[in-house]
């Protein structure tokens, strides 16, 4: 199989085909950096049918686009998103836009005639609040009457929770499982380190969390912080990314902070200069980058440190945006992901207990801890 399409596979990359091959349809649970890309091309050139590959956001159909056409040539390719609609025999679409695509009867002709349903970053299949609506990549997928059917996911939650019962209903158990601890073990991805550094936020009784969260952001001293660790290690050399979630008030403050030692990229910035600005941090280490887009799916291999300045206590974000660091590339010897350990309380009954971001800092830390990496706390 990887022979015909010019691919050296990875002993878990072919024992994952062989599953796929046998099962027709399942969840491929694997790390972030573990070439779930080059499976899913391999299962498709296997299969030769129509395929439909479906991705979050538009800098990973771009980037997916361009590896499947190194593959297969430009002419076997289609592209749904990002300003495209061309169809072909292996079409690649950002889920927004297919989710869209999918209103029409039109376009529902064109899918319909998919055999093959791939799903990258799967785990955002999910039920609607109360189980009374699904999301739209459930939707999606549900729509789609593929007989050949898999779902990638670093992250496929645990058995009988409803994000686990959520991709079932998709795609069917998980068929292949390879962990982060093997993928270090075996030499495919770097063993991370993982730094916290302390932030205390003092008292935030009567907050609810989402004010909690717009102060942190906000918060001069933390954001003082992000910058003073993200040039020290900038100034070293490094290749550094500082994630955000949020463009107004956080990711504009720490773009002013930096004074033009930073680039900035989000999703209102033009596809091609977000793909030139992360192109150019392969080889141009004399910036920091933020980004509010960068956090799942973009292959960036000669990161050498993320800063994620995000917060909150999704499990399944920070073991994403670890996955971004631990990528193998030439000369690079070591991965580290730094995070901030946000300290506040609140006053109940006469009493000090744990605020919402203490709570959320420790949820961060339990999720590093759970793929067996050592945290420090600095």
């Amino acid at each position: 199989m990887g022979q015909a399409l010019g691919i050296k596979f990875r002993p878990y990359q072919l024992e994952a085909l062989s599953h796929m091959v046998q099962a027709t349809r399942g969840i491929i649970q694997h790390p972030t950096g573990s070439g779930k890309t080059l499976i899913a091309a391999a299962i498709a050139g296997f299969i030769g049918r129509q395929t439909l590959y479906v991705v979050p956001t538009i800098d990973l159909l771009n980037q997916t686009y361009d590896v499947f056409c190194k593959i297969f040539g430009e002419e076997r390719i289609g592209k749904i998103g990002d300003g495209k609609e061309k169809y072909s025999e292996i079409n690649i679409a950002v889920v927004n836009s297919l989710y869209n695509l999918l209103q029409s009867d039109r376009v529902m002709i064109e899918f319909q005639r998919t055999e093959v349903l791939i799903y990258d970053e799967a785990h955002h299949v999910s039920f609607g609040p109360n189980f009374l609506k699904l999301n739209i990549w459930l939707e999606s997928a549900l729509s789609i009457n593929a007989y050949w059917r898999f779902g990638f996911t670093a992250t496929p939650g645990k058995p009988g929770s409803p994000e686990r019962r959520a991709l079932e209903m998709a795609f069917g158990r998980v068929i292949h499982e390879y962990t982060y601890e093997d993928a270090v073990k075996e030499g495919y991805i770097l063993q991370p380190q993982i730094h916290f550094y302390s932030y205390n936020h003092g008292d935030k009784t009567g907050k609810s969390w989402q004010e909690s969260q717009k102060e942190m952001h906000l918060s001069p001293g933390r954001n003082k912080l992000i910058k003073d660790i993200a040039m020290r290690y900038k100034n070293r050399g490094k290749a550094v990314l500082v994630i955000v979630n949020r463009v107004d008030f956080h990711g504009r403050a720490l773009e002013k902070l930096f004074n033009g030692q930073c680039k900035f990229i989000h999703g209102n910035v033009k596809s091609d200069i977000r793909k030139e600005a992360l192109k150019s941090l392969e080889v141009d280490k004399d910036f920091v980058m933020i980004s509010t887009v960068s956090g799942e799916g973009i292959d960036i291999p000669s990161l050498d440190v993320i800063l994620r300045a995000s917060g909150g206590k999704s499990k399944r974000r920070s073991i994403q945006e670890l996955g971004r660091v631990v990528r193998i590339a030439s000369g690079k010897k070591s991965a580290l992901l730094v995070d901030i350990f946000d300290c506040d309380y609140a006053m109940k009954k006469g009493k000090k207990v744990d605020g919402y971001l203490t709570k959320h800092s420790r949820e961060r830390k339990k999720a590093y801890e759970s793929l067996n990496f050592l945290v420090e706390m600095k």
